[in-house]
């Protein structure tokens, strides 16, 4: 199954959201990254043979406006590369 999680971010918080609903924060105010909310949210009935796609909603403009944003966006679609490449690489023959 194919989950597309939608990153955006506004004075308060960068975020992915599904379905409207929001998965995962990180705060503005402190950037703290809380793993076991992305683990949660994200990872936790994860299954092999699904694809995480993360689609950014906001646009070109407010990605530039934000010191952060562009950072942010590219750490966490990092972050869900490496860990679907990893658990498909440690998937039993």
């Amino acid at each position: 199954m194919k989950k597309i999680y939608k990153f955006y971010f506004n004075e308060q918080r960068y975020a992915l959201k599904e379905n409207e609903e929001d998965k995962f924060i990180i705060p503005k105010d402190t950037l703290e990254f809380n793993g076991n909310q992305f683990y949660q949210n994200i990872f936790k009935e994860y299954l092999l043979e699904d694809e995480i796609e993360i689609e950014n909603i906001m646009s070109d403009e407010d990605m530039e406006k934000d010191k952060f944003a562009k950072y942010i966006f590219n750490m966490i679609q990092t972050m869900i590369n490496d860990i679907m490449k990893k658990i498909s690489e440690e998937k039993p023959q």
